[in-house]
């Protein structure tokens, strides 16, 4: 009666003074050993209990109690063993059926742990705590669906059961509902408004919506409910970096990264956020430090992080690897593709996050408007954010059909992929923002090939080719990819025409010297490294009365840049910076600059051919890496070489060199106006024949029953 009524401290002195006179009192040392397990006092616990099986060695309910005890006490082995002995005793025990379960399924013997749900629902179907915790099991085993059936029975079974609503938000969450999500979410808040975890995974759901100040406020939520909550603080950074606030963001991943010292991964994106800021406090032993763990297979940098700071392809390789295999690793649940005989028709599916105003359908668009659509069938699979802008609409018309998976599950865009009976998926995003790899990791395709979005490696056996060009990819350097090399005669795919503002400009206008050599650089600032710009001091400060004209995407990396300027004895106001306006009016006012300066390791890409569009010469430095060879590639196909240095020093001799010599430089900006017209890399209709033969050869491999393996295209 006492313990019914909880009154615990009262019943545990009765019982002890039961069992003063009685030791062998199996009733009181079972109730006293319940009564110690939840004040806390589990050795004792476990010495009650133990007396107790070992005088009712066959007595279930002692079993799967003990059991209990030793799994709080983290002897897990021992439990498991107490409970396989429970339901030996009495097969008709659910309740150790399902505590049995629930220990497989945190020593990841998960098909194990169904079976043991399943027996205690065959004993009891309207058990609301098996249901649930089946559906844990499923949605451990990525069964998402069936987890979602079992979690609504058990909340069918018990409206109030607050962790059901809870669990069946993240299982709607990885289906990709978010917006169901919420609803369950706030469902668990109702039931038990304390829940940190429900108010952190609604924020989770609004950051993929993109609604990122609501997410943000969820995420305090969290965090005050919940002050050591290291992935809210995460997640928070992560909304206020897609807002701008790069300053709070860092400060938000520190204190992940302060709470949680091996936080996956999130170095190298803290190490992304400062290089945003341009700044380079403690670079050089930040970077030692990541490549040296990254070297030993550890979880510490991003790929695409390591493709802006590590300069090293083979640890870029590594870094690829670790990631692939931690993230995303491949998934047979789709079982594979059969061999089909050959449609009339090579059926490509294109899969984006980007198919809206963003240099990678900027690039695109082209070789989409201009594909043989008597020998190819091109669909899109769009999963980034829904801007309605103009390029959207346009890629959406210049595709053969265009479907937005936004709302699916990987399984379920790789089973549509399947059910269109897609030939060769082309991963257009790679390791980049709101990127789906798990798509790929399921095989959409019986071929798949990343290009263009992501420039590197990807690290992971289902990607089977990476589309490059010789100067991205000379044969030498081969082994620093998991995928096959498809050579093309010019890597990047670009439109025939651009939208240029007809309205005028001037240098006056933005803020430039009417008089004086103007350099410039539009790159993203987290491409601008210490020795880069240091480069650029020393050319600016060699090149009297020039400016260098920069893109900065934030105040703070204005004011560091300003900093780091006047520390190296440069004049800050020698540097003017641009904000983003729009494309047609940034095409315009690229005739403004003499010259465009590139950064190392990471290239100019859609800028630097934005530039040469415009008449405006490249000057780049070829490096070793795949995003180190990328403007490089580019000179190459307009056939500007002399535009390539092949060292930091050479890059700034020749920069210095331009900028005294406008004859020079005025014969360079001819040349390239002339074979803008003439010259591969504008040329979008002979880009597409060229791609096109790529993917016929790719598919000729593979129904012929050939493995993968390296492809040259012919011009």
């Amino acid at each position: 009666m006492l313990y019914q009524q909880r009154r615990l401290p009262e019943a545990d002195k009765l019982l002890g003074q039961i069992l003063q006179r009685a030791p062998a009192d199996v009733g009181a040392l079972h109730l006293a050993g319940l009564i110690a397990q939840e004040t806390g006092r589990l050795q004792r616990a476990a010495t009650l209990l133990g007396k107790a099986v070992r005088l009712n060695p066959r007595t279930a309910p002692l079993l799967d109690a003990l059991a209990g005890v030793l799994n709080d006490l983290g002897q897990r082995q021992e439990a498991l063993a107490h409970w396989d002995q429970a339901v030996q005793a009495d097969p008709g025990f659910a309740d150790a059926w399902v505590n049995r379960g629930t220990l497989l399924k945190v020593l990841d013997r998960v098909e194990e742990a169904l079976a043991s749900y399943d027996r205690a629902l065959s004993l009891e179907p309207n058990f609301a705590e098996a249901h649930y915790n089946r559906a844990l099991a499923l949605s451990q085993l990525k069964r998402f669906e069936a987890a979602l059936q079992s979690c609504n029975r058990a909340i069918a079974l018990t409206p109030g059961f607050a962790e059901a609503h809870f669990s069946r938000g993240t299982i709607l969450a990885d289906l990709k509902r978010d917006a169901e999500a919420m609803t369950s979410f706030r469902q668990a808040i109702a039931l038990k408004p304390d829940h940190a975890e429900a108010y952190y995974n609604i924020g989770t759901s609004l950051l993929g919506l993109s609604r990122l100040r609501e997410a943000i406020e969820l995420f305090d939520r969290a965090i005050v409910l919940k002050p050591d909550h290291a992935d809210a603080y995460h997640n928070r950074g992560v909304a206020q970096e897609e807002l701008g606030l790069f300053d709070a963001a860092i400060e938000s991943q520190e204190k992940a990264l302060a709470l949680r010292p091996g936080f996956e991964f999130l170095d190298g994106d803290l190490l992304q956020l400062r290089l945003t800021v341009c700044d380079w406090d403690g670079l050089d032993p930040t970077l030692t430090r990541i490549s040296e763990r990254a070297a030993r297979g550890e979880r510490i940098c991003s790929p695409f992080a390591s493709l802006l700071a590590i300069a090293d392809p083979a640890l870029q390789r590594r870094a690829a690897e670790i990631y692939a295999a931690a993230k995303y690793p491949a998934d047979k649940r789709l079982g594979p593709i059969a061999p089909g005989p050959p449609g009339d028709k090579i059926r490509v599916g294109y899969f984006s996050a980007d198919f809206r105003e963003h240099p990678v359908s900027q690039l695109m668009i082209g070789l989409f408007e201009n594909h043989d659509r008597a020998r190819f069938h091109a669909v899109g699979f769009a999963f980034g954010p829904v801007t309605g802008d103009a390029m959207a609409a346009r890629v959406a018309a210049s595709l053969d059909a265009f479907i937005d998976v936004r709302g699916m599950s990987d399984q379920a865009v790789a089973q549509l992929a399947r059910d269109e009976e897609i030939d060769i998926a082309i991963d257009l995003s790679g390791y980049t923002k709101h990127a789906r790899t798990g798509i790929f990791a399921f095989r959409a395709a019986p071929v798949q090939v990343g290009y263009i979005g992501y420039l590197g490696t990807m690290g992971a056996d289902y990607i089977d080719y990476i589309l490059a060009d010789r100067v991205m990819v000379p044969d030498s350097a081969r082994r620093y990819y998991t995928e096959k090399i498809a050579h093309l005669p010019c890597y990047q795919s670009n439109p025939a025409d651009r939208s240029v503002s007809i309205t005028p400009v001037s240098r006056a206008d933005i803020g430039l010297p009417e008089v004086g050599f103007v350099f410039g650089c539009f790159n993203n600032n987290f491409k601008i490294l210490p020795a880069v710009f240091s480069a650029w001091v020393r050319i600016l400060t060699a090149v009297p009365g020039s400016v260098l004209w920069l893109y900065i995407t934030g105040d703070a990396a204005e004011r560091n840049i300003r900093a780091s300027a006047a520390a190296m004895g440069l004049d800050p106001t020698r540097i003017v910076f641009a904000r983003r306006t729009p494309h047609p009016e940034y095409l315009s006012r690229l005739r403004l600059a003499d010259l465009f300066l590139d950064t190392s390791p990471y290239n100019a890409g859609t800028t630097a051919s934005d530039a040469l569009w415009m008449g405006l010469p490249v000057l780049a430095r070829l490096g070793e890496t795949f995003a180190g060879r990328m403007a490089a590639s580019l000179l190459t196909a307009i056939e500007v070489p002399e535009l390539i240095a092949s060292s930091l020093k050479e890059y700034e001799a020749m920069a210095i060199a331009l900028a005294q010599d406008p004859c020079r430089l005025a014969d360079i900006k001819r040349k390239l106006t002339h074979n803008r017209a003439t010259s591969r890399l504008f040329d979008t209709e002979r880009f597409a024949r060229n791609m096109e033969t790529a993917y016929t050869a790719i598919i000729a491999r593979y129904q012929a029953g050939l493995p993968p393996d390296h492809i040259q295209v012919e011009d």
